[in-house]
Parts: structure tokens; sequence; C-alpha cells
């Protein structure tokens, strides 16, 4: 149960790292791209947030046999 908690928790904490550079990126670049850039951050976000959900119960039970 311990094993997976923690590979839960990695994935959320990668998740919120990912989250937070490309976000900050994309709000630095929001002006000169004309919003162009939130955009792009939020289907990358859609993307990211769907391939990480698919990824935490295909590891757990991998981790817990």
């Amino acid at each position: 149960m311990k094993t997976a908690y923690d590979l839960v928790m990695d994935l959320i904490a990668s998740l919120i790292e990912w989250l937070i550079i490309t976000w900050l990126a994309a709000q630095a670049a929001a002006v000169p791209t004309l919003g162009a850039s939130e955009v792009a951050a939020a289907a990358a976000t859609t993307a990211e947030v769907a391939v990480a959900t698919t990824r935490a119960p295909r590891s757990s039970s991998a981790r817990t046999r």
C-alpha cells in the first residue's frame, strides 16, 4: 500500500511541477503572442493530465504484484 501511495504522490508532484513551468512560460509569453501561448498551455495541460491519469493505475498495479 505504501508503494502505491508513494507512486501516486510522485506522479502528482511531477504533474504539478510540469504545470507550474508550463504556465509560467505561457504567462510570460501571453502579451507578445496575443494569448496564443495560453491556449497552447491549456491544450498541453489537457494532454498531460490525461497521460498522468492513465499512468497512475497502470504503474500502481504493476508495482503491487
